[in-house]
Order: C-alpha cells, then structure tokens, then sequence
C-alpha cells in the first residue's frame, strides 16, 4: 500500500476550467465523424465553440487545437439529443474551402447526421445567415450525389422540416422565434440531424453593446447546451495562412471550457502537535513538469503562500510570495524583487522576483513568522537555489494585527488560465517547522484533498502520492488518479539544513577617521532593532531604534569618544 501526504487544493479562480475529452470513456457512437481525417482547416479568423457544464456529460469534442493553440480550442462538437444528433462548428470558414481534409470532413458530418431515408439536406434562410446554400460551396460539392439540396422555407416550421433529414443553421444574425425553435428542437428530438455554425467573435464586433447571450445561434444553441467562445483561434507553429490547422480529432482532442475551476491538488500537514506555535517554515520543491498558468505552492499558510510560478501579471518565471490583508503601506522588498497590490481571492500585498527557475531542480524555501506584538506580525520570505548556494531575502512584509498560533500549513498545485488539457507535477517535502522551545518538527504526514474541480467529471485528472522525502502533486492532461480526497500521505524522513537564514541580530565596530567609531548591526531587512549602549554591562542606555534596510546598518553613538569603555547590545525592538 503507497502511503501519502497532505495536499489541499485550494480554488483561487472562478472563470472556466479545461476538459480533455480523452479521460472520458471513449463512445464508439462518435467515431464515424473523424475517419480518415489527418489535417482539417477552416480559412479565416477562427473562433471556439463551448458547452455548458450541465450538458457537457453529452458532448465530445471532435476536432480542437494542439498544445499551443490559444485556449479555448474546441473547433468542433458533437452529441446525440433524443432520437436525433447535433453537430456544432466553431466558425464557417470550413463550410466554403476544400482544402486539406475538409472534404472528408464535411462528408463524415453529413453522414453522422443524417438518420433518415430522404438524405435530404436543408438550409435555413430568412435570419440573415452567413452560411446558406449557395454560398456553402465545399460542403455542397462534397455532399452532392449522395445527398439532395435545399434552401428551406424563411420561416422554420414544422411542415417545412417535414422530409429533411439534416438542417444546417449557419451563423444567423437575425433572431429566431419561440416557434421556430421548438419546431427546430422537435425536428432533432425526433430524429432529425442539427448543424450549427457559428462565429461569436464577429456577433460581437458587429453588434457593440451586446453579448454573446443575444446572439442568434447561441439563442438557438442553449436547448443543447452550446454556445461560442468571444476570441479568435490562434496557432504559431500550425496554421494555413494564419487560421489554425487542426489534427487533434477525437478522442484525442484538447480542450472544452466549462464554468467551473480547474482541479487543483494539495496537501496539509497533520498529526503534528505544537504547529500553532511555529515561528519558522522550511520546504523543498522540484517541479518535474510545468506550463504558463501555473502556480506551485510550496508554502501555504493562512495569511501567506510562496512558491514558483510560471506566468501571470506580466511575468514569465518568478518566486511569489504574498501576504494577504491587513497589512501595511509599503512593505520592505530586496534588491530586484517587485511588488504591487492584489486583489480577486482577498486582498494584499505581493511580491514578485524574476527567476528563471528549471525543471527537475531542487529549490529552497524558508519563511520566517515574528510575533511582534498583539497588533503587529512579520512574515519573511527566503529563497534558495543550488547554483548559488546562498539565500535571498525577498521581502519583509507586516501585518496589522496579532497572530494566534499558525493554525495549518500546506502545499497546493495551481492552474489559474485553465489550460487543462496540460499536465503539470512537482514534488514538495523534506518540510520543517520550528516551534516552542526551539524544537523542530519533521512534517512528514499529510491530507490530501483537491479544489472545486474535483466535482466536475471532466476535471478529474488529478493525483497525489509519495516518493521518498517528498509528496508529488499532479493536474492536467491524462492524469489518472489512484488517490482520493482526505486520503493520509507520509513520506520519508527528512534531513534539516544547518544553513536557514534565521538569525539573531550581530554587532561589530566600524572605525572613522578623526572620531568614535560607529556600531555596525547585522540584521534581517524590514525589521526593526534597538541599540543599547552600557560602560559597565549593568546599566544599559538605548541609542534608539533602526530599521535595517539592507543587511548591514550603521550607528552612531555620541557618548563613545568620552567613555574610556564602552559596550553594546541589540535586539528586536518589539521582541518576541
């Protein structure tokens, strides 16, 4: 039996989460839309079509974007409704150019649709569409002998889908009524093939002030489930005079949107008594594999996180660390660290430092929490990496208010663009924590858990385990998960560093020329000290109170040139 650690899978995003269709089981049904397809294209600016998630069970996609086409990437889609079947396209394009395999394609649609014995395809007119019978000229030529052509009636009716085994709808801009899509809805119900094309982009650029919402087809759409993504489709390394070739075919394909979140795996350490007291924090991580949009949580607390991120306000590879409200104005940060406000899972103050961390390497993480008072704490934040060996303190950032105790501590792994489709992992352990007396605990258990993902069945692909030191988390992609939620990890026991960047102030002298010399404190930047002065190590005068704004700071002592000995002492200005 695998033993395994604590991951908590924290939710901080609320848009849309990414589906692959290949974790789903494959339904042979849907197999006849992609035989022998190898490449297709649809000419021009290339939008996405979405299901919703209370009918995403009853889609699959059928033709998407590869790894870097932009994201959503579902071109087509397809399901079964009642007796009958739907197909929806992502733009129109494909309808009037032969090019690649586009042929096959549209025969595969026509064939997969029709369930009846007229093999009678009809067009709707009258709503201003986009995509009509004389215009859809590679669909019609690569149809025509099997299939009888029919541009249908302006108004749909029951009587005018009498006899029609396929209706294509194609990017309507005129509205239909309440009858024509019952009589629509019906058609399908009992049997009848749906094609709708759309292109919600162009809705949108023609119509200012409106929504997707108002948009005809996906008016017509939402009896299925359907609607149009707003962006046009891109693919640097793929495309046919800027549209995106598609060989992602079912079911192989890569992405749907659903409104929902993205799984995100995690762990919370557990079984250790005396965490609340923890005044140090120490971790390792190793990503193994990583993809822009991406945030490794190393260290979580509850008024903190610190990790490695890929991505995200402008950046590409950086450390963050964020310390959430309420905190104060302007808090301290190292040389190259930037910082700003956030705001959208609470508000706070975060700090970013350009790295371009690698995979497979091992980084180091410390984090430093002192009590000062019951209105005032500190959080510090340290990193490592090998090639330096050295630890950076990146920033000092205080909260106004008092710390209880540090009620948990957890690692999570984040997919905050929703590109789900991408498996991302990495390893997190060898985690330690100083409490009371000084004692250092060995983390070595956890819980396993995942966000609000983890509901969505087609966000299932997520997993935690164990290996040696180390709990591994993994989301995304063909993920298959043989752990579940509150499940207890242990890992491996750890070695602690000797080296932690956790150290009491330091004093030295500093000699100047034609005077006393001055005092030289060592210190943690951002914190506060005070210097005291003494002639007999028993009486002790305060020089004052400095805040160290790098490592070093000098004082002055105006007494020192009168006094035949002098002595010094320095200490946190409010203690812990």
């Amino acid at each position: 039996m695998k033993t395994k650690t604590l991951l908590t899978a924290l939710a901080l995003a609320t848009l849309a989460a990414t589906v692959n269709t290949a974790l789903a089981q494959v339904d042979p049904v849907f197999m006849p839309l992609v035989t022998n397809l190898v490449r297709v294209t649809s000419p021009g600016s290339v939008g996405a079509v979405l299901s919703s998630f209370s009918s995403g069970a009853f889609w699959r996609i059928i033709v998407s974007g590869d790894d870097d086409t932009s994201s959503p990437s579902s071109f087509c889609l397809a399901r079964t409704y009642g007796s009958g079947r739907v197909v929806a396209l992502g733009h129109e394009g494909i309808m009037f150019d032969s090019v690649y395999d586009n042929t096959q394609f549209h025969r595969n649609v026509a064939r997969w649709l029709n369930n009846g014995l007229s093999h009678r395809i009809g067009f709707s007119s009258g709503h201003s569409e986009g995509v009509r019978l004389d215009n859809s000229t590679a669909f019609t030529k690569a149809v025509t002998g099997e299939y009888s052509l029919a541009q249908l009636a302006a108004t749909i009716t029951f009587t005018s889908l009498a006899g029609v085994d396929v209706l294509v709808l194609g990017n309507a801009w005129r509205s239909f009524t309440s009858g024509e899509m019952a009589a629509v809805e019906a058609f399908v119900a009992n049997g009848g093939g749906l094609l709708l094309v759309g292109l919600g982009w162009s809705w949108l650029t023609f119509h200012p002030g409106s929504t997707l919402a108002d948009y005809p087809m996906a008016q017509i759409g939402a009896s299925y489930g359907i609607s149009w993504a707003a962006g046009i489709l891109s693919d640097p390394t793929d495309n046919y005079s800027g549209s995106p070739v598609f060989h992602s075919f079912y079911p192989d394909t890569m992405s749907i949107h659903y409104p929902g979140h993205p799984s995100a795996p995690s762990v919370i350490s557990v079984g250790e008594s005396g965490m609340a007291s923890a005044d140090v924090l120490y971790a390792e991580a190793r990503v193994e594999k990583s993809t822009p949009g991406t945030f490794f949580c190393v260290l979580l607390g509850e008024a903190f996180y610190f990790g490695l991120q890929e991505g995200g306000s402008g950046y590409d590879k950086h450390v963050h660390f964020a310390v959430w409200d309420p905190a104060e104005a302007n808090p301290w940060t190292g040389s190259g660290v930037d910082k700003t406000r956030f705001g959208g899972e609470g508000t706070g103050w975060t700090t970013y430092y350009p790295f371009n961390w690698k995979t497979n390497v091992a980084y180091r993480f410390c984090a430093q929490i002192l009590r000062e008072s019951a209105t005032s704490t500190l959080y510090l934040a340290f990193f490592s990496d090998p090639e330096s060996g050295r630890w950076k303190h990146l920033a000092t950032i205080r909260r106004t208010v008092g710390l209880a105790g540090l009620n948990y501590l957890g690692s999570f792994l984040e997919d905050f663009e929703y590109r789900n489709w991408i498996s991302r992992s990495f390893l997190v352990g060898n985690q330690w924590a100083r409490v009371a007396g000084g004692q250092w605990l060995d983390l070595r258990q956890a819980q396993f858990n995942c966000s609000l993902g983890s509901s969505n069945p087609y966000t299932n692909n997520y997993d935690g385990d164990v290996v040696g030191t180390f709990f591994r988390l993994e989301t995304g992609g063909l993920t298959e998960r043989d752990s579940s939620p509150l499940d207890i990890f242990t890992h491996d026991a750890g070695v602690r560093p000797n080296d932690l960047p956790v150290r009491p102030p330091t004093l030295g002298l500093v000699a100047v020329v034609g005077g006393p010399p001055q005092i030289r404190l060592g210190g943690v930047p951002g914190l506060n000290y005070t210097v005291q002065a003494s002639s007999n190590l028993v009486h002790w005068t305060a020089l004052g109170t400095v805040t160290a704004t790098s490592d070093v700071v000098d004082v002055n002592d105006p007494a020192a040139a009168a006094a035949s000995s002098r002595f010094y002492r320095a200490k946190l200005a409010t203690g812990m």
